[in-house]
């Protein structure tokens, strides 16, 4: 029984990998389920699932996240953890986020660790870069090399190591 609640959620992601022996123990689980308990199955294959297990749950489909509302939740969360970012650094955030809120809000927080040098303006064409976790940049309009400062590329070199990744514009 919860401890706190009246309902207690069990959250199993990647369900469509549960073995064959599992999801039958499983189903008498979801046959005759305790009146306090609900399960939320999150799968990428949901036709790997058995079809007895479907057949006893109900089905949510979730797509990617518009950018207007993205941009929305970036916003309040740099307002809420006090992130000076502006809009047009939010609104590329967003489409490197892919539709991804988790995505988006990694690189926000990656801003805001490397926010005095993510910024980098092309001495050629003047256009202004979102660096992001990269020691060598090159301008995607004109080709010009875009140095790092060496502090940024010290600072980097451990997050480079875990997620490199670029946003551009």
């Amino acid at each position: 029984a919860p401890s706190q609640l009246r309902t207690k959620f069990y959250i199993i992601d990647e369900a469509h990998q549960i073995t064959g022996a599992a999801a039958n123990a499983f189903l008498k689980t979801l046959e005759e389920p305790p009146a306090h308990t609900k399960f939320i199955l999150a799968t990428t294959d949901p036709e790997d699932l058995l079809q007895t297990i479907v057949s006893r749950c109900q089905r949510f489909d979730f797509r990617r996240i518009n950018l207007e509302a993205m941009i929305a939740n970036l916003t309040k969360i740099a307002a809420a953890e006090n992130i000076q970012v502006d809009d047009e650094a939010k609104a590329m955030i967003a489409r490197h986020a892919t539709g991804s809120l988790r995505d988006a809000q990694g690189l926000l927080d990656q801003v805001a660790v490397y926010r005095e040098n993510a910024v980098n303006h092309c001495p050629g064409c003047g256009r202004t870069h979102w660096l992001i976790g990269r020691m060598l940049a090159e301008c995607g309009f004109c080709g010009t090399a875009l140095p790092l400062s060496e502090s940024y590329s010290r600072s980097a070199a451990a997050f480079l190591r875990s997620s490199p990744t670029t946003a551009r514009d």
